[in-house]
């Protein structure tokens, strides 16, 4: 079934991947934070997007779904951001929707720290997924 393929998809491995590349240390990078508790491994080019594709096998599917570059650290409030499409990234650079009230355009400045992921994690291959992410074509290399 789907769902099955789905949980596949989600394999612990990511997190792994992640820890990897970003030193050991899970914190958000948009603000620092790192309580583990609400500190989560956020999809660049999102599962749910990876599962659509029938041009892909399962193996391949399961590849870029636990691909460190495909992933960054966030808070909840940063990553529900993300997922939402209010934040995103350019180049590496946050940019921020402009389709949002004052009030919430200044909770954001507030509560992030940080504009840029560090130039250290960024590759061709995570602008690649952020490019996949934003709907432009994919430079992405299985």
């Amino acid at each position: 079934t789907s769902d099955h393929i789905q949980d596949n998809l989600r394999s612990p491995q990511f997190i792994y991947n992640l820890l990897n590349k970003f030193g050991g240390e899970k914190k958000c990078v948009l603000c620092k934070c790192k309580i583990d508790r609400i500190i989560q491994a956020a999809h660049i080019y999102p599962v749910a997007a990876i599962r659509r594709r029938n041009d892909l096998d399962f193996d391949n599917k399961l590849r870029l779904a636990v691909d460190a570059d495909n992933g960054i650290w966030l808070c909840e409030n940063h990553h529900k951001l993300f997922d939402s499409g209010l934040i995103w990234f350019e180049e590496g650079q946050l940019v921020i929707s402009n389709k949002l009230n004052q009030e919430d355009l200044m909770f954001i400045k507030q509560v992030t720290t940080i504009e840029q992921i560090e130039p250290r994690y960024i590759n061709e291959r995570m602008l690649a997924f952020f490019d996949s992410r934003a709907g432009i074509p994919s430079r992405v290399v299985l």
